[in-house]
């Protein structure tokens, strides 16, 4: 995942960069939608026959990747540059905080309210259909209005459709979440988009490795984190 992020990242012409970035991250998306009802197909074992098929598929793909389309430039840093991508990893690193303290604690929160667990799952499979659908668009604003404007847009939006979560009742509280969820796709996308961007072309591996640990890091400290919050005050203030 790493490396493709790279690859696209090299490839892609400047004009086109958000397109293009939102065409991988709605591949992904659709990837974890169809994934899990895949894998409820046939006998406990027949995922694991499918994983053994699209690895070997995935594998014989890669042998037509060559590494001529990487120049190696020399990079001269400067500290704008150098501020642009420590930004951006702060973006990604905050949103997936948030993205883990909502995966990790609002299933508990709605079963309080009273849902049942199949509707809690019919929310978040929603949440994730929408998520990577809106990547496409998101793409195309990218393209006409830049990374920075679409982020901070993103942010903006996200942080409206949660401030008034601990007010409303459940159903309006569930399209909220939703919507927020989807809004945060104009701070991935986009971020994804500059870092290929600002990023010296030599090390367009290392940022985006520097990428997706940083999401990862965002898992782990959301739950923590969001935890904590509800252990000393409450659930609703979890949404601030």
């Amino acid at each position: 995942w790493t490396g493709a992020l790279a690859m696209v990242s090299d490839m892609m012409g400047m004009g086109k960069a958000g397109r293009m970035t939102s065409y991988v991250m709605f591949s992904f998306g659709l990837g974890a939608i169809l994934g899990p009802g895949i894998g409820t197909l046939g006998s406990l074992r027949f995922p694991f026959v499918l994983l053994t098929i699209f690895g070997i598929s995935s594998i014989l793909m890669s042998l037509l990747i060559t590494d001529d389309h990487r120049k190696r430039v020399q990079w001269k840093p400067t500290v704008h540059k150098e501020k642009i991508v420590l930004v951006l990893l702060l973006n990604v690193l905050i949103v997936a905080i948030v993205f883990g303290a909502m995966e990790g604690h609002i299933p508990k929160f709605l079963y309080i309210e009273g849902l049942e667990r199949r509707i809690v799952g019919i929310v978040f499979m929603v949440m994730g259909i929408v998520h990577t659908f809106v990547q496409l668009p998101v793409g195309v604003l990218i393209d006409k209005f830049g990374e920075r404007r679409v982020i901070i847009t993103g942010f903006c939006v996200s942080i409206s459709f949660l401030l008034p979560i601990p007010f409303v009742g459940i159903w309006w509280l569930i399209v909220l979440l939703i919507c927020a969820g989807a809004t945060l796709t104009m701070v991935m996308t986009p971020t994804t988009s500059a870092l290929g961007k600002h990023a010296p072309p030599s090390q367009r591996g290392l940022s985006m490795s520097m990428y997706n640990a940083s999401w990862s890091m965002g898992y782990v400290l959301g739950p923590l984190m969001g935890g904590a919050v509800i252990e000393a005050m409450s659930y609703p203030a979890l949404f601030y």
